[in-house]
């Protein structure tokens, strides 16, 4: 009996791992209608997942780059806008990472949006000392209006700076970063 057991523990443990969740936090948008999840997609690779919250059908499915479910470091958070047709995703990726990415509905699906690499350059130019510890932490703190998405940033001085950028809409919507600040101690 006790080699079965060991036998059976032995294969549970090199089979495959299917399609497991990881948990999302406020992964269900203010109005029902859509959830997040990331899964996995293979044994090395993880997607996000926007379905609506009361089918199940999937709306879109995005990969999640440098992603690594198996530090006990990693983290998920969703910041909806209160209409439910965009979220900050907080990607925290190690004890010392956070992204942020921005998702919008548009055009009748969804939608990653990239900040402005050259101008969280600068911020980070700012924030961060040549030679210093390895820090950076990028997170969305909350919707002002429809538009706008308020950010902060955090390098390796430990200044932490407000970002507010800007949806612009179009035939390709995108993010335009209209104030970075100090932010006041």
């Amino acid at each position: 009996m006790h080699k079965l057991a060991a036998v059976c523990l032995l294969l549970a443990s090199v089979a495959p791992a299917s399609a497991q969740s990881e948990k999302v936090g406020n992964d269900t948008s203010p109005s029902g209608k859509y959830a997040i999840s990331v899964t996995t997609a293979d044994e090395e690779h993880y997607e996000l997942k926007i379905s609506n919250a009361a089918t199940g059908e999937i709306a879109s499915v995005f990969p999640m780059e440098d992603y690594d479910t198996e530090t006990q470091h990693h983290a998920v958070d969703a910041v909806w806008r209160p209409d439910s047709t965009a979220f900050a995703l907080n990607v925290e990726r190690g004890r010392s990472i956070t992204v942020c990415e921005i998702y919008l509905e548009a055009q009748g699906k969804w939608q990653k949006l990239a900040i402005p690499d050259s101008d969280l350059e600068k911020l980070r130019k700012k924030a961060n000392e040549e030679g210093g510890s390895s820090r950076d932490y990028l997170n969305a703190t909350g919707w002002k209006g429809k538009d706008t998405v308020e950010l902060e940033y955090t390098g390796n001085k430990g200044t932490t700076y407000e970002i507010v950028c800007k949806m612009i809409a179009g035939n390709v919507p995108h993010l335009k970063v209209i104030s970075s600040k100090l932010k006041p101690d």
